[in-house]
């Protein structure tokens, strides 16, 4: 008996100093760094918060305070970004989260790298407990590497033993997390900087644990619901959303034009025609080339058009909405119809694309030029309209995924007609030389405007 309870003594002992070396006991609230002199990078702020946070949580027994917890938001509303690596704002930050250790600290970049320096402050002994310095290249900070190792100095220098297979874990960041955890950064700052359709973007890239984040963020982007009381507060809340709701049809224009398809080719099949009394010969390649369209940017589309029919649906919010302009969506519109169905075309996708090829001899030459011309359209058949009120959406704009979309579009043989035979050689191949697409011209309703889509092979 005497044998056993030595045992157990010894076992409780020996949890006891395992739970020690965890950290145990211990809180601790990880602010977002400043990052300095990288414009178009401050999502890496918040992507090393969140990251740091989870592997915090992941490889210690800490009680780690997340960026979402209640009191670590009014703590950060209360400190400025550009101040929270000074010990005193540490402290003050440590005090309004009741956490005893706070992670603070900056992220500079200097020339093409980034310097990154964290610390964790002890507010009960004004001691810092644990350090990090280190410069990556931009590279590391999106691969996961560079937080990775941040987590494993400070966890080690905060006491918290990591078996090697925790420490090949944090260098080794899951891809798959890592893309969801920068993309709901890269939201978060295209939001505070007005890119409303840039974070709506990134936002339906996340997947996993943070989904629920994002889709909580989208529908807050989105929102056009009045929540407050008084007269003067519903005022500033229509000319808020007015504002708002312009900049996101504006950016959503702009996106389409760029984003709304891509253009695939296949010319691994060149089928030729022989006339030898004209002296000539038709070449036709098939595949061909074919519009696919974006399921990303459809799906961005949607989520604008169905957040917008709520709005429109709820009566409060005619007297702001009314104020909206709602932008034409490809090229179609102010070209192909009058004035009275304008409005008709805001619900619309149609983009029209010229594909040219050239078909070259062995020596690089092209001896001829074809153009293919093709369309991609979501009308008002998929997109119903209110015939009473043309801006009244009737239901539900649905999309489809990429490997559907793909399947659905059809390719177009590009066909070479009246090559002469003179210029004709054994290896005769086919390359793209120009894709465009034709959009709408707000300020000339006269004038064509082009944009370059992407172009994929089919092997790409």
């Amino acid at each position: 008996m005497k044998k056993i309870f030595v045992l157990i003594l010894f076992a409780v002992a020996a949890f006891s100093a395992s739970a020690k070396e965890r950290g145990e006991g211990l809180s601790i609230a990880v602010s977002a760094p400043a990052v300095k002199n990288a414009d178009g990078e401050e999502w890496i702020s918040q992507y090393f918060q969140d990251s740091l946070t989870s592997n915090f949580a992941r490889y210690s027994a800490m009680t780690v305070i997340d960026r979402t917890n209640e009191a670590m938001i009014l703590a950060e509303q209360k400190l400025s970004e550009s101040a929270i690596y000074d010990d005193e704002s540490a402290i003050e930050l440590g005090k309004m989260t009741a956490a005893r250790l706070v992670v603070a600290g900056t992220i500079q970049k200097i020339g093409g790298s980034f310097e990154v320096n964290l610390r964790v402050n002890d507010i009960e002994t004004n001691e810092i407990r644990a350090a990090f310095n280190a410069r990556f290249t931009k590279s590391e900070i999106e691969n996961g590497a560079a937080v990775g190792k941040a987590s494993a100095e400070l966890l080690e220098g905060l006491g918290v033993r990591l078996t090697e297979a925790e420490k090949s874990a944090l260098t080794k960041a899951n891809s798959a997390e890592n893309e969801s955890v920068q993309n709901l950064a890269k939201g978060a700052a295209a939001e505070k900087s007005g890119d409303y359709v840039g974070a709506l973007v990134a936002l339906q890239k996340v997947k996993g644990t943070q989904q629920t984040e994002a889709e909580k963020s989208t529908a807050k982007i989105l929102s056009g619901t009045f929540s407050g009381k008084s007269v003067k507060e519903k005022i500033a809340f229509y000319g808020e959303q007015a504002k708002k709701w312009n900049e996101i049809f504006g950016q959503l224009e702009a996106y389409m034009n760029e984003n709304a398809a891509f253009v695939d080719y296949d010319f691994s099949t060149i089928e030729d025609k022989i006339d030898m009394k004209k002296q000539a010969a038709a070449f036709t390649v098939k595949q061909g080339v074919k519009v696919v369209p974006n399921a990303e940017a459809m799906k961005v589309w949607a989520d604008v058009l169905n957040a917008w029919k709520a709005i429109l649906d709820d009566e409060e919010n005619a007297e702001w909405a009314a104020n909206v302009m709602i932008p034409v969506f490809g090229a179609r519109g102010y070209y192909d119809h009058d004035k009275a169905d304008r409005l008709n075309d805001c619900y619309e996708l149609k983009y029209l694309y010229e594909i040219k090829a050239g078909l070259y001899d062995d020596e690089g030459n092209c001896v001829s030029e074809a153009t293919v011309k093709l369309s991609l359209l979501r009308a008002d058949r998929e997109v119903a309209t209110n015939p009473r009120n043309h801006r009244k959406i009737e239901r539900e704009i649905l999309v489809k995924s990429q490997k559907k979309y793909d399947a659905e579009s059809v390719f177009k043989e590009i066909v070479f007609s009246s090559v002469k035979l003179n210029d004709i050689a054994d290896d005769m191949t086919v390359k793209l030389i120009d894709a465009k697409a034709r959009v709408f011209v707000p300020r000339d309703e006269r004038k064509k405007e082009y944009v370059t889509p992407a172009v994929l092979s089919v092997a790409e």
